[in-house]
């Protein structure tokens, strides 16, 4: 079985500085696979309906991973591989559930639908007639600042957030886990910030996170785990 240990550590929470972006240029580097499982039996499993867990909350932000979350969510919803199911009234009150069942892939790789469904979350995902959930956490990031170029009360520097990342499928029938993925992510802004302002700007670890789902969805289209209706 491929060892997960990664979920063993919770995320490192960083300073993040936040400034006004009046100018942004994202820049796409180096993303990949790390480990990748899928059940030798997830032909057997019939998947139709699924909901979108947004990852185990971290300090980043204030926000959790709500950004490429939705990236991830609106991908999918392209595709049309499953129905998907809009659970954001219903985590934001219950984001405990989504750490508890991480903890449970991270000790038994599947989790415990008895205690699952007597939570709210879980609850909830039963009565929408999910047929699995697709979960994931941040283990580990980094911001480096890189320095350019100063004018006046402007400065121009770049930004490259690098950070590891966990998602998984589980079963609603069994609580197996179909399919598993640890990946490394990277993306680099291109700023020009004033000192004067501080306001909440697209989040650097939202765009690295987004750079390593799109790998990830290459990778379960490759595999024909994920196919456009």
């Amino acid at each position: 079985m491929v060892n997960f240990n990664l979920l063993k550590s919770p995320v490192i929470a960083l300073p993040f500085l936040v400034f006004l972006f009046s100018h942004c240029k994202f820049i796409e580097e180096g993303n990949e696979i790390k480990e990748f499982y899928i059940a030798p039996n997830f032909k057997d499993y019939k998947i139709e309906t699924v909901a979108l867990l947004p990852m185990a909350y971290d300090d980043t932000t204030n926000l959790g991973t709500f950004y490429s979350t939705n990236y991830f969510y609106n991908n999918l919803a392209e595709l049309n591989s499953y129905n998907l199911v809009d659970i954001d009234k219903i985590t934001s009150s219950d984001s405990s559930t989504i750490s508890d069942q991480l903890n449970s892939i991270r000790e038994n790789f599947w989790i415990d639908l008895d205690s699952f469904y007597v939570t709210p979350l879980g609850s909830f995902v039963k009565a929408q007639n999910c047929d699995a959930i697709i979960i994931g956490n941040v283990f580990d990031y980094r911001n480096y600042y890189y320095s350019d170029t100063k004018l006046g009360m402007f400065s121009s520097f770049n930004i490259t957030t690098a950070a590891n990342f966990n998602y998984f499928m589980v079963s609603l029938f069994d609580g197996s886990v179909l399919w598993a993925a640890n990946l490394d992510c990277k993306a680099t802004y291109k700023l020009r910030v004033s000192s004067y302002f501080a306001v909440l700007g697209y989040p650097p670890l939202d765009l690295a996170i987004s750079n390593g789902i799109e790998i990830l969805l290459d990778k379960l289209k490759r595999d024909f785990i994920l196919s456009k209706k």
